[in-house]
């Protein structure tokens, strides 16, 4: 049996409806990797800057919102080949005589410098409304 425990924490935080930041931050434990990999961070952050709050736009009539956004963070993978993380049972015969004896042993193939497969993902938004919320859409990148 193998075991997953996660810690989780998020903080928002925004500034006259205009300004926006959020920070996430995961710690994942698994018992599929050896002691010195066990434990794994993965954190991230936004922002975003909705222009639609700006003085400068509000004698405007085209967009009803209007966000621009970055993003960054980290994400780890624990799903690995079982062959990678699990022990083997392996069996042998051995001839003594005239007398064929089975035997058999575990071998560990754990390796200690398995760790998660991490991907790092960065992005950039154009969130926005036109014609008085009739149209809504998002650019990403």
């Amino acid at each position: 049996m193998r075991s997953l425990l996660s810690y989780f924490g998020r903080v928002s935080y925004n500034y006259d409806r205009r300004y926006y930041l959020t920070a996430t931050f995961r710690r994942d434990g698994s018992s599929k990797f050896m002691t010195k990999n066990k434990w794994a961070n993965f954190p991230s952050a936004s922002v975003a800057w909705q222009l639609a709050n700006e003085s400068f736009m509000r004698n405007q009539s085209l967009f009803g919102s209007l966000k621009l956004r970055a993003g960054w963070g980290q994400v780890g993978n624990q799903n690995l080949p079982s062959a990678v993380y699990e022990s083997l049972l392996y069996q042998h015969y051995c001839l003594s005589g005239s007398n064929l004896t089975n035997t058999s042993h575990i071998s560990t193939i754990r390796n200690e410098d398995i760790k998660r497969e991490t991907v790092e993902d960065i992005n950039f938004g154009v969130d926005f409304s036109l014609l008085n919320n009739s149209l809504s859409g998002s650019v990403e990148y």
